[in-house]
């Protein structure tokens, strides 16, 4: 078992060697992902980075540093998943009321997916485990 990458948001453009308009850009066991972070399609930028990192085969990451807001978060956590789930996230340092936020978000959200998804026997009130009142 290898331990989680850890991304952090970098307002500096990536260095020469990476090509300065990249979106995404590596260091010792870190990621790094340069987006300015008060533009209007900051949060479009930061969930393309987080499909960039899955499609590259990263499925353990941790988000790190300040610059992290639950928004950022949420918008990363929509790129990094796919629909086969085998990814392991780490919001990071965080209050309890927005780690509650975001897991809301993940629960409500992988149910609405599986309903969708699902099979007309497998969604069927009384087969599914999850009830809407958890909510």
């Amino acid at each position: 078992m290898y331990s989680a990458i850890r991304v952090k948001l970098s307002t500096q453009p990536a260095s020469v060697a990476w090509g300065e308009s990249q979106l995404v850009s590596f260091g010792a066991e870190q990621a790094f992902i340069h987006v300015d972070c008060q533009a209007d399609d900051a949060l479009r930028r930061i969930q393309m980075a987080g499909r960039k990192l899955s499609a590259q085969g990263f499925n353990n990451v941790r988000l790190d540093g300040e610059r992290w807001d639950t928004e950022r978060r949420w918008a990363f956590a929509n790129g990094f998943r796919t629909a086969k789930g085998n990814e392991s996230l780490d919001w990071g340092e965080l209050e309890a009321s927005e780690l509650q936020e975001l897991n809301d978000l993940q629960l409500t959200t992988d149910w609405v997916r599986r309903m969708i998804n699902g099979q007309p026997d497998c969604i069927y009130p009384r087969h599914w485990p999850l009830k809407l009142s958890s909510f």
